[in-house]
């Protein structure tokens, strides 16, 4: 989340250059404050100059962008963390399934050994950040149909409303235990076309986890071709656009099958594992 202004004026007031114990604002204030005891008037200059001072310094390009990149690195944090305890509770073999896309998603910054800050490497790595962002989300949805379709069993509903049609057919239609075995059949069906449903649902899943798969393979294909840096940050970004519906998708599959929410935006690193501890 980008900071706003307000975000930008507190950074100002706390604002401490390097070298000194405590923000030289503070010491500006506390003086004010003091002559104020003496003349009144200058608590009036004081809140003058400091609210130039704190609009001057929060609309500087070069302050805002110190500001912007503590509150992504924050923001990254946060992520890697919110990821990592995600990944805790996905099985084996798809923890290593999103550590081998991980790995492959470095190896095309380190292909390409762009130098280190780079705006074109920070512009690649915020891009695959996302894609790995998503490629996590389907893993979780994925995690939750899978725990559906375990609980449930197309073949065995399909035999128990057999069972309890062939009872049916054998009472009064209009007596109360009629009634309930309809019941019965109603929920049945319902419970079936749910699994039908989650079945189609993880195959998509799945086909849009190999689709970030090979579109990553191609990218670093890309790379090996030398492709120019600016030419790969254009197709991650393209195939990141691609995928916002994607995204919107899972978020309607998480309040059905539940699984936590992971933002489609945030920064995953890609030159580390991700910790789970």
């Amino acid at each position: 989340m980008k900071p706003g202004l307000p975000d930008y004026l507190k950074e100002a007031f706390n604002a401490r250059p390097a070298g000194f114990l405590i923000p030289p604002n503070w010491i500006g204030v506390a003086a004010f404050g003091l002559l104020g005891v003496i003349n009144p008037g200058f608590w009036l200059i004081g809140v003058g100059v400091e609210a130039a001072y704190l609009l001057g310094l929060s609309h500087y390009p070069r302050f805002r962008a110190l500001v912007d990149g503590k509150f992504l690195t924050r923001e990254n944090q946060q992520s890697e963390v919110q990821a990592g305890a995600i990944l805790k509770k996905l099985n084996r073999s798809r923890q290593q399934r999103f550590e081998s896309l991980r790995q492959r998603c470095a190896r095309i910054l380190e292909d390409q050994h762009l130098e280190s800050g780079s705006a074109v490497g920070q512009m690649q790595a915020d891009g695959l950040g996302r894609l790995l962002g998503i490629h996590l989300q389907l893993l979780v949805t994925q995690s939750a149909m899978d725990k559906l379709l375990v609980e449930g069993d197309e073949s065995s509903l399909a035999r128990k409303i057999d069972e309890v049609q062939a009872e049916l057919s054998q009472v009064e239609s209009s007596s109360n235990l009629a009634k309930s075995l309809q019941g019965q059949i109603e929920i049945l069906e319902k419970r079936q076309r749910a699994l039908q449903e989650a079945s189609e649902k993880l195959a998509f899943s799945e086909s849009e986890l190999s689709r970030i798969e090979h579109q990553v393979a191609l990218i670093r294909d890309e790379v090996g071709l030398s492709a120019a840096p600016e030419a790969v940050g254009s197709q991650i970004d393209r195939v990141s656009g691609e995928l916002t519906e994607t995204s919107q998708w899972i978020g309607e599959q998480q309040k059905l099958f539940g699984g936590t929410e992971l933002q489609s935006t945030i920064t995953l690193p890609l030159t580390q594992p991700i910790s789970q501890s």
